[in-house]
């Protein structure tokens, strides 16, 4: 079992090695999950499903499960199964929750966010993560209060 310190201390090499901000990375971790890296939250109403029959087949189990799977986040930066399955993850899920692992799919999904949006705003960036897009209404965002905590955390992040 890693130490909150060990933690934080991938992050922010993840961080690095894909050219992102240390803080940024960390903030999300911790809104995300507390640097809780076995966390996984099963999220209902998420249809953006990648492939379910041929990811079934392709991993051996029923495509129920696959489906349970893709519509779960899972780790450090709860990342969704069928994200992770879209940029190439042939594991099985729960595999997620390796920290490494979980900061790699994390950090490839934040630099597309970033890119296909043209985001340079840190809590924009956050909100794209965690919405799938920078959406608002009457000026709010539409995950505001995923967003607030993201913002004080932001706030008070250090490096280790």
């Amino acid at each position: 079992m890693s130490t909150r310190k060990e933690i934080k201390s991938l992050i922010v090499y993840k961080a690095e090695q894909h050219q992102l901000d240390p803080k940024l990375l960390l903030a999300l971790a911790y809104t995300e999950s507390s640097y809780r890296p076995f966390v996984t939250t099963y999220e209902t109403d998420y249809r953006w499903l990648y492939k379910l029959e041929e990811m079934a087949k392709e991993m051996g189990v029923t495509v129920v499960t696959e489906k349970v799977h893709q519509q779960t986040s899972w780790g450090l930066c709860q990342v969704m199964g069928a994200v992770a399955r879209e940029y190439g993850f042939r594991l099985h899920m729960p595999e997620l929750c390796d920290p490494l692992t979980n900061l790699e799919y994390a950090c490839i999904h934040l630099k597309k966010k970033i890119k296909q949006y043209s985001l340079k705003d840190p809590i924009d960036i956050y909100a794209c993560y965690n919405a799938g897009r920078v959406e608002k209404k009457n000026g709010e965002y539409v995950n505001k209060k995923n967003v607030d905590r993201f913002k004080l955390n932001l706030s008070k992040v250090t490096l280790p």
